[in-house]
């Protein structure tokens, strides 16, 4: 409604309130942890974008479904 995504929006309000800038990165970049706009500390936004996916994942999904969700953070 506002043209903006909730990470844009995270992102400007951790910003706003001064949080460190390795907070404010894995806010903005959790849903794209491959982006090279995230000028550092990869890990932490591949590992909160691991646990989201993880959040995402319901009871009746198949195993091959979860591993699917979390494969690419962990091989990285």
């Amino acid at each position: 409604m506002i043209g903006a995504s909730h990470t844009q929006i995270g992102g400007w309000i951790s910003e706003r309130w001064r949080l460190p800038k390795a907070l404010c990165w894995v806010i903005e970049h959790h849903h794209t942890p491959d982006s090279p706009e995230i000028p550092g500390n990869r890990d932490l936004v591949k590992l909160v974008a691991a646990a989201n996916a993880l959040c995402r994942i319901r009871p009746a999904d198949d195993s091959d479904k979860v591993e699917a969700a979390i494969e690419d953070y962990v091989a990285s």
